[in-house]
């Protein structure tokens, strides 16, 4: 069996806002780092991910798939 390397993701974490109802917006996260990054994982593959932290109010918003 072939030993799998780890696949390193650098980039971005944004919050997507989706609109929800009149004035609401779901905020999900997103950044197409982030998301290749969850992809390679759900598909069976080992990923880490480097990335920065903002100073808003998004910054402590839960994101699947990453360690809190």
């Amino acid at each position: 069996m072939k030993a799998m390397n780890k696949v390193w993701v650098i980039g971005d974490a944004s919050v997507d806002l989706v609109p929800e109802k009149q004035n609401s917006y779901l905020k999900c996260p997103g950044g197409a780092s982030a998301n290749v990054g969850v992809c390679v994982a759900r598909l069976g593959g080992e990923c880490g991910f480097i990335g920065c932290l903002g100073d808003d109010d998004r910054r402590s918003l839960p994101a699947p798939g990453f360690p809190g």
